[in-house]
């Protein structure tokens, strides 16, 4: 066997080591790709559906403090009310 030969062999070898391993790469940058942009759309969702349930929380919260804040109104007119009634009774007595 020749030195030429033998490097001619072995050159070849090498090209085709090299071509498959570009073509894996390729493939692996591709799945890599998809991968990346399946994780961001799943993220995206995920971001939003916990945006919209905390903003539902947040307005149930507000509901609910405006509710107890219109009863506590209530409960002190009524106090006041029976306060005032009670106060004329014990001066009407006295």
């Amino acid at each position: 066997m020749s030195v030429p030969a033998s490097w001619q062999h072995f050159t070849q070898e090498n090209l085709e080591r090299a071509r498959q391993q570009r073509e894996f790469s390729m493939k692996l940058r591709g799945e890599m790709d998809a991968l990346m942009k399946a994780c961001a759309t799943d993220m995206w969702t995920q971001f939003n559906s916990v945006n919209n349930s905390f903003n539902g929380r947040v307005q149930e919260t507000k509901d609910a403090v405006s509710k107890l804040q219109a009863h506590l109104q209530q409960v002190r007119d009524g106090h006041l009310a029976c306060y005032h009634i009670g106060f004329r009774q014990f001066l009407a007595s006295g």
